[in-house]
């Protein structure tokens, strides 16, 4: 009897131990199958599709970069020269040189019909003057000492496939608002920033936002909060870089899965020193950085910025900026009511 005994008292711990092991295993299981579902890690956006909206949003937000050619005739630092010809020019330099200037951005593709683009992106990118002058004194009298004149522009965007050259149709440097077009010999279906519906009267300071743009030419989405809103500008905390300029700023709704337009980041504030600095291509030689440098030295301005105050265009800005320039738009075949659709 009591051997039987044992022998139940086994199987019931067997059994028992059965039960522990098919728990767990079906725990496990339950587990893998939850950790399948579930393999990603959390976005900071609280909707779903939002990385199918970002890639859709960067289809249209492109690096662009400009450069201008210039040409600079110097004059004798003795000389009084007070007005430029090409009399002056030929007869009076004692020396020229080639110089050229580079700005780089963020534009997005606001138009695409009939084989014809149309980007917007920030005045300051793509407006380089097409003179410039430096002066010397002499008995307190300002006088002409050099003049660069600009020779060419390029404005381009490598992605382009057919060409990646623009052309700048509108450039509004009050408003630092610029225009550039293309016209394509292929059906490549570029992507269109489109417009989402925004009530401007929604937006508070601490509203959360989003800018997708290049800063530093690296595709990024940089987020911030709104800290001041004006009539016809936005300050938010954001950190900005250069390449930043022409940023698409967006927000979004907890109860409405889209990103919504709110403007385009243009500037952050700075402070501008001058230094004496050596020729520009003096990093770019294998120079003994131990010997002393002992030649030409130039004297440059060079911008600080201050992080965490970038301004934004608002979106109804935009929108009166394409008004006013409607004619010149459609003047070109750029049909106004096809912008941003």
């Amino acid at each position: 009897m009591l051997k039987y005994k044992k022998i139940s008292k086994y199987l019931i711990l067997i059994i028992s131990f059965s039960l522990i092991i098919f728990s767990c295993s079906s725990q496990l299981k339950k587990n893998d199958s939850y950790t399948t579902i579930f393999n990603k890690y959390y976005s900071t956006f609280n909707f779903s599709k939002s990385s199918t909206q970002i890639n859709t949003i960067f289809n249209s937000v492109k690096f662009i970069n400009s450069i201008a050619f210039y040409k600079t005739y110097f004059f004798d630092t003795n000389g009084k020269i007070e007005n430029i010809n090409p009399t002056v020019l030929k007869n009076h330099s004692v020396g020229t040189s080639y110089d050229t200037k580079t700005a780089s951005g963020t534009a997005s593709i606001i138009y695409n019909k009939n084989f014809k683009l149309a980007f917007l992106t920030c005045a300051h990118i793509v407006d380089f003057p097409d003179t410039l002058y430096s002066y010397h004194k002499i008995n307190e009298k300002k006088y002409i000492e050099s003049v660069s004149i600009k020779q060419r522009q390029q404005n381009y965007i490598n992605e382009l496939v057919d060409g990646n050259k623009l052309e700048i149709l509108i450039s509004d440097n009050e408003q630092d608002m610029a225009i550039l077009i293309k016209e394509t010999s292929h059906n490549k279906q570029y992507s269109v920033l489109n417009r989402l519906l925004f009530n401007d009267e929604q937006i508070d300071i601490g509203t959360k936002i989003y800018i997708f743009g290049y800063p530093k030419g690296n595709e990024m989405i940089t987020q911030g909060i709104v800290g001041n809103v004006k009539e016809n500008n936005y300050i938010i905390d954001s950190q900005f870089n250069r390449g930043q300029s022409g940023g698409m700023v967006f927000v979004t709704k907890s109860d409405h899965p889209n990103f919504e337009l709110l403007g385009m980041a243009k500037s952050s504030a700075a402070d501008f020193h001058l230094f004496l600095t050596p020729q520009d291509d003096y990093l770019s030689e294998k120079y003994n950085l131990s010997i002393p440098y002992d030649d030409d030295i130039y004297l440059k301005k060079f911008a600080f910025i201050n992080y965490g105050l970038t301004n934004v265009i608002p979106i109804e800005i935009i929108n009166k900026f394409l008004k006013k320039n409607k004619k010149v738009l459609e003047n070109n075949d750029y049909l106004l009511k096809d912008f941003f659709k």
